[in-house]
Parts: C-alpha cells; sequence; structure tokens
C-alpha cells in the first residue's frame, strides 16, 4: 500500500460508503437485466473512460500491484514522459 498514489487516504465517510454500496446493488440489478456481451461493453468503456479521465482504474490498480511499472507510475501522477 505503501506504493500507492493515495497512501496518504484516511479513509470513507459514512455517506460515501451508504453511497457506494447503493450504487453496486444498482448496478449489480442493470447488469442482472442486460445481455452478458451488453454489460462486459460496458465495464470496458467504464475502465477506459477512467483511465482517460482520472488516470486511475481497477485494471491499472492491479496492474501496478503485479508488476510495478515507473512509466505507469509517472503516467498516473500526470507527467509526461
Amino acid at each position: 500500500r505503501k506504493q500507492a498514489l493515495a497512501a496518504a487516504y484516511a479513509g470513507d465517510s459514512v455517506l460515501n460508503s451508504l453511497s457506494d454500496t447503493l450504487m453496486m446493488c444498482f448496478g449489480f440489478f442493470i447488469a442482472s437485466r442486460l445481455p452478458w456481451w451488453v454489460t462486459v461493453i460496458f465495464a470496458v468503456l467504464l475502465e477506459l473512460v477512467a483511465a482517460a479521465v482520472i488516470h486511475d482504474n481497477l485494471t491499472l490498480n492491479v496492474l501496478n500491484f503485479v508488476v510495478s511499472w515507473p512509466a505507469l507510475k509517472h503516467w498516473q501522477a500526470g507527467y509526461r514522459p
């Protein structure tokens, strides 16, 4: 966790945690009603948008956890090579 960009992160508020839980439930509800391929496309699009806009997403976090890649860390921090 010391390597993470959010190492100084102290935690969520109760309201933020409740909102996250409600949005997760809503997402599962929507995903259960859509065809599987629409859900996969939507998930990939959300990952791409998050990577482009805030330079962070689940895929990048897992990649950073498995392989420490300095270029990825610089990109996430907003540096330009």
